[in-house]
C-alpha cells in the first residue's frame, strides 16, 4: 500500500500512550544526520510556511518527505527506508516541545535493534547532560549524532539567530504547526510475504529505485485500489508492468529519449516518468492547484497529483455499486490508457518523418537543459496542435509554430511575403547582435535539408543536443590571426603543409611569390616583425579573396559567412584559412564525427555549381549560400 500520511496521524491522542512502535532492524546503520541536514529540513519547512498554499490557510497544502518504507509486524512497524527523516523529526518535535514548554512530548517509540538503548537517549532528550554545553560526552556514535542534532534546533532558535523571546515562541509553535499538521512521509507499506533485509538490501543496492515514476508505478498497483480483489490487481499488474517495461525500453533509446528532452538524462532516472510528468500537467491545466503542488513539493509533484487523482476516484465511486473488475477498468481508463496514449503520440511524432523533423527542431530551437517543465510546456502546447487537427493541418500547424519562432514579431506573417521577409531577415542578421536567431536559422536550415535528402536520413537531434555549438565564421577573420608566438607558429606550419594544394590552381606569378615566402618563414620570424606580418596577411587577403578586401564590414558577419559548427572543432580550428578549415571538416566527416549536412555541404561547396577552385570561399558561393538559406526557409 502506498499514501500520504501526516505527522500528527503518527502521534497518539489526549488519551493514548504510544500510537505506532517503530523497530529499526540491526542490518541498517545508525542516526548520522549531521547539522547541516538538520538546518536544511528547518529551512525546507518554513520555506513551505511562506508559500502561497500555507498562507492562504489551504487545508490541503502540505510538505512531503520522502518515502517511508515500512512493513507491519505483530505491534510493531518494521522500518525498511526512512528511519533517518523518522528520527531527526522526532528530534526536532522533541527539541520544539522542550522550548516552548519545557516538557519531554509524547511521539512514537524508536527501537533500534542494535542500539537498545538510543530509545532511552531519545526519551531523555531536554535533560541537563544535553543542552549547549553537555556535562557528558558520549562514545557512542549514535547518542553523538542524536544529541547534537538536538543541540542543533536548540541552537537555531535560541542562539544563532537572535530572536526575542516572543519571536522565539512563535517561530517555535509555527513550526510545531508545519510539521504535525501539514507535513507528511510517503508511506510506502509494503506486503507481508516480503522480506524486510532483502527489500532493504534492493533498495540500497538501487535495484528498487524509490523514485517518483517508482512511488507513481506503487500507487497505481496497490491492492486498495482494486477492492483487494486479487484477480483484477493481478490482471492489471500484468498489463501495466509489460507496457511500463516496454515504455521504459522505448524511451531509453538514446534517439528518442534526445529527440524530445533536452536536459540531462539525470533529470530522469526512469524515463516514464516523463509521460506522467505530462500527464499530471495535462490534468491540472495551470490552475492553482498545479502552482500550489509545485511550489510545496517539487520532487514528487506527479505522484502527489495522481494520488489525489485516485483518492477522489475512489471517493466518486465508493458508494456505486461498483464491481471490482469494472472499478479495475475504471482506474486503468482514468489513468493507464491515458498515459499509455501520451506515449503512443510520442511514438508516432518520432516515427512519422516530416514530424519528427519539424517537432525536434521546435523542441531544440530553444536550449531548457536543466528545465523538464518548460520542455513538458512545449510537449504540451504540440500535443493541443496534435490532438485538434487532420494530419495535413498538424503540419501546416507545425509550419505555423516554426515562422512564429523564426520571424519573432520582426515581419509580418502573410504567406504571400514569406520569401521576401525570408530574404530581409537574413539580411538584417549580423553575428554578435543576432546569435541566438542565427543559430535558430542555421539549424532549421539542417533539419530541412535532412528531411528533403535521402528518404531514409533523419537529423541527429541526439548527436545536435550533447554538444555545445558555435557559430562559425567560413572566412576566419585577418584580425583573428593568433598573437600568442607559439600559437602563430603551429598556424604557419599548418598553412605550409597545405600551401602547395591550396595554389595547385594558380598559375599568377604573385601567387607563387607569396608561397616562397611563406615557406621562408622561421620560427623566430613570428614574433611579428613587419615583413612576417605583411607576408601572412597577404597570404590570408588571397585565400580570403575579395571578402577580406571588401570596405563592407558587413560582408563578414553576415550569415552568407556563417556556419553551424560544434565548439571543440571550431576551437581547434586556430583561426585557419578556409582550405585548412575544409580538410578538418572533411576529416571529421569520413571519421563518422556529426557535422550538420549543411555545413559539410559549405566546405564541399556543394551551393554553388559553378565552383571553378576549393581553396577560397568568394562571393559567388556566398551568393549561393544564401540563396540556398532563403530557399530552404
Amino acid at each position: 500500500m502506498i499514501k500520504t500520511i501526516t505527522i500528527k496521524e503518527l502521534l497518539p491522542g489526549a488519551d493514548e500512550k504510544i500510537k505506532y512502535n517503530f523497530f529499526i532492524p540491526k542490518y541498517q546503520r545508525g542516526y548520522r544526520w549531521k547539522e547541516t541536514q538538520i538546518k536544511q529540513l528547518i529551512s525546507d519547512l518554513f520555506e513551505f510556511g511562506q508559500s502561497n498554499a500555507y498562507k492562504q490557510q489551504d487545508k490541503n497544502a502540505f510538505y512531503c518527505l520522502q518515502p517511508l518504507v515500512v512493513k507491519k509486524n505483530g505491534t510493531q512497524w518494521i522500518v525498511i527506508d526512512g528511519q533517518q527523516r523518522l528520527t531527526s523529526i522526532f528530534i526536532i518535535l522533541t527539541a520544539l516541545t522542550q522550548i516552548n514548554y519545557k516538557e519531554t512530548p509524547v511521539l512514537y517509540k524508536l527501537d533500534y535493534e542494535n542500539h537498545s538503548d538510543l530509545w532511552q537517549c531519545l526519551s531523555e532528550l531536554g535533560s541537563e547532560n544535553q543542552k549547549e554545553e553537555p556535562s557528558v560526552i558520549y562514545d557512542d556514535i549514535n547518542k553523538y549524532h542524536i544529541t547534537e542534532a538536538y543541540r542543533t534546533v536548540w541552537k537555531w532558535f535560541c542562539k544563532e539567530n537572535n530572536y526575542s523571546k516572543t519571536d522565539i515562541r512563535n517561530k517555535v509553535n509555527d513550526l510545531y504547526e508545519i510539521i504535525t499538521k501539514h507535513t507528511r512521509f510517503i508511506w510506502y507499506e509494503i506486503d507481508s510475504q516480503s522480506e524486510p533485509e532483502t527489500i532493504f538490501t534492493d533498495i540500497n543496492m538501487g535495484k528498487i529505485k524509490l523514485t517518483n515514476a517508482e512511488l507513481i508505478k506503487a500507487a497505481l498497483l496497490q491492492k486498495d485500489n482494486y477492492k483487494n480483489d486479487e484477480k483484477s490487481l493481478e490482471a492489471s499488474r500484468a498489463k501495466i508492468g509489460t507496457a511500463w517495461d516496454v515504455m521504459e525500453s522505448t524511451l531509453s533509446n538514446t534517439e528518442f529519449w534526445k529527440f524530445l528532452i533536452n536536459s540531462g538524462n539525470e533529470e530522469y532516472p526512469v524515463k516514464t516518468e516523463l509521460i506522467f510528468d505530462i500527464w499530471a500537467r495535462e490534468l491540472l491545466k495551470g490552475t492553482d492547484e498545479e502552482k500550489k503542488e509545485e511550489e510545496n513539493n517539487k520532487d514528487i509533484y506527479t505522484f502527489i497529483v495522481l494520488d489525489r487523482f485516485i483518492k477522489k476516484l475512489i471517493k466518486e465511486n465508493e458508494n456505486k455499486e461498483t464491481s471490482a473488475k469494472s472499478y479495475s477498468i475504471l482506474l486503468e481508463h482514468e489513468i493507464w490508457n491515458y498515459a499509455e496514449s501520451i506515449f503512443n503520440m510520442l511514438c508516432d511524432w518520432y516515427n512519422e518523418r516530416e514530424w519528427y523533423h519539424l517537432i525536434g527542431f521546435l523542441l531544440a530551437s530553444d536550449e531548457t537543459s536543466g528545465n523538464s517543465k518548460k520542455t513538458i510546456e512545449k510537449i504540451l502546447k504540440i500535443r493541443k496542435l496534435y490532438i485538434e487537427n487532420t494530419k495535413d493541418d498538424f503540419v501546416k500547424a507545425l509550419k505555423e509554430e516554426i515562422r512564429n519562432i523564426i520571424f519573432d514579431n520582426r515581419y509580418s506573417n502573410d504567406i504571400s511575403l514569406l520569401k521576401e521577409n525570408i530574404e530581409n531577415l537574413l539580411t538584417d542578421l549580423q553575428y554578435g547582435k543576432d546569435n541566438k536567431k542565427i543559430n535558430q536559422i542555421l539549424l532549421l536550415f539542417n533539419v530541412i535539408a535532412t528531411q528533403e535528402g535521402n528518404e531514409r536520413s533523419r537529423f541527429s537531434f541526439c548527436s545536435y543536443k550533447e554538444q555545445k555549438w558555435d557559430i562559425e565564421h567560413i572566412n576566419a577573420q585577418t584580425d583573428d590571426i593568433p598573437q600568442e608566438q607559439n600559437y602563430r607558429w603551429e598556424w604557419i606550419k599548418t598553412l605550409k603543409e597545405y600551401l602547395n594544394h591550396i595554389l595547385l590552381c594558380s598559375d599568377k606569378e604573385e601567387d607563387e611569390k607569396i608561397k616562397k615566402e611563406v615557406y621562408a618563414l622561421k620560427r623566430e620570424d613570428t614574433d611579428f616583425d613587419e615583413k612576417s606580418k605583411k607576408i601572412i596577411y597577404e597570404i590570408v587577403s588571397l585565400l580570403n579573396d575579395d571578402m577580406q578586401n571588401s570596405s563592407d564590414e558587413a560582408a563578414k558577419t553576415d550569415i552568407a559567412n556563417l556556419a553551424l559548427l560544434d565548439s571543440a572543432t571550431n576551437r581547434s580550428y586556430k583561426n585557419y584559412v578556409f582550405p585548412i578549415k575544409r580538410e578538418i571538416i572533411l576529416e571529421k566527416n569520413s571519421n563518422d564525427c556529426f557535422i550538420p549536412v549543411c555545413t559539410r555541404n559549405v566546405f564541399l561547396k556543394f551551393y554553388n555549381r559553378n565552383a571553378t577552385q576549393m581553396y577560397k570561399w568568394d562571393s559567388q558561393d556566398r551568393n549561393a549560400y544564401f540563396k540556398e538559406i532563403t530557399e530552404k526557409i
